[in-house]
């Protein structure tokens, strides 16, 4: 057999095998929770984006709700608009970066509902700077907050998730924790890392029935990309700094939401959003890491949109 010929073979099989897992994927029941009304859901970085979207969410599923975030008054003012009883939403306003604050969110779910259903670590921070632009501190905020945080928070939620005959925990890392991209090394590495730990606690803890999975949004329209711009400019800002081609997909914060309900759903192991281009360089990282780098120094020329990164949760 020639080189064409084994090719060809073997993308006719890579697709082959492709459509099959697809169709069995889709036609797979449901492993994971269904039912979410009464379950306790835990989630940082409420107060914004993804996080306040979940939030919305699951109130109207009618779970109980552990809502986690830096700024109260939003919180409070998110709290009123969900509606739900006032013994079903516990709000904790703290900043998960400190070890004291993340043991007072467990002591406080524990006190108020003894147990927890669902643990999604959300909240994070990024930078856009070079490196040697950032300060010490800020990179050990950044670490903290994307990594160091859900790893102890998860580590101290551990007990309250044990309790129930099935439980979730999410991590909600970022593509570019699988496609590490100029000037956001120290936020890469934070979300690579918590891919990691992602990976290692869903096989510590198989047979439990604790699942564990793992989210990876890319261009998302909250605040942390966008500001106060609209979606319309958001989009105009995308194609005028090259990234908006086909492939590439700017999801909303509700949409996200969807998507970590699903994971819990169906177990997953992992979904990535934000369209085919961003598993595409995954892949391409992992096998031709050399066509990967002059695609984005191509594409990074432009720094419009790394400068309309705001960097907040």
């Amino acid at each position: 057999m020639d080189l064409f010929a084994w090719l060809l073979w073997t993308i006719i099989i890579v697709l082959v095998v492709s459509v099959i897992l697809f169709v069995v994927n889709k036609l797979r029941p449901p492993k994971g929770m269904q039912d979410f009304s009464g379950k306790v859901v835990l989630i940082t970085g409420a107060s914004s984006g993804v996080g306040m979207a979940l939030a919305r969410k699951f109130a109207g599923m009618g779970s109980k709700l552990v809502l986690v975030a830096r700024r109260g008054e939003v919180l409070e003012t998110l709290k009123a608009e969900l509606n739900r009883p006032d013994g079903d939403v516990l709000l904790v306003p703290t900043d998960i970066g400190d070890p004291t604050g993340l043991e007072t969110v467990v002591k406080q779910a524990e006190s108020k509902f003894g147990h927890l259903d669902v643990l999604i670590n959300n909240a994070g921070i990024v930078d856009t700077e070079p490196l040697d632009n950032l300060t010490a501190e800020r990179v050990l905020a950044i670490i903290t907050t994307n990594l160091v945080a859900p790893i102890n928070l998860t580590r101290l939620a551990l007990p309250l998730l044990r309790k129930p005959k099935q439980a979730a925990i999410v991590n909600v890392s970022s593509t570019v924790g699988l496609t590490l991209v100029p000037r956001q090394a120290t936020y890469g590495a934070s979300k690579a890392g918590l891919n990691g730990f992602t990976d290692a606690m869903r096989r510590e803890l198989h047979g439990t029935g604790i699942s564990v999975s793992m989210v990876s949004p890319g261009l998302v329209n909250t605040p942390m990309l966008a500001g106060e711009k609209n979606r319309e400019e958001v989009l105009q800002m995308l194609k005028d700094t090259g990234l908006g081609f086909p492939g590439v997909r700017l999801d909303e914060a509700h949409e996200v939401a969807d998507q970590i309900i699903k994971a819990i759903k169906y177990q997953k192991r992992e979904i990535i959003l934000g369209g085919w281009m961003f598993g595409l360089l995954s892949l391409m990282g992992r096998h031709t890491p050399t066509a990967l780098d002059a695609m984005y120094m191509q594409m990074f020329k432009a720094d419009g949109l790394q400068d309309n990164v705001v960097g907040k949760e």
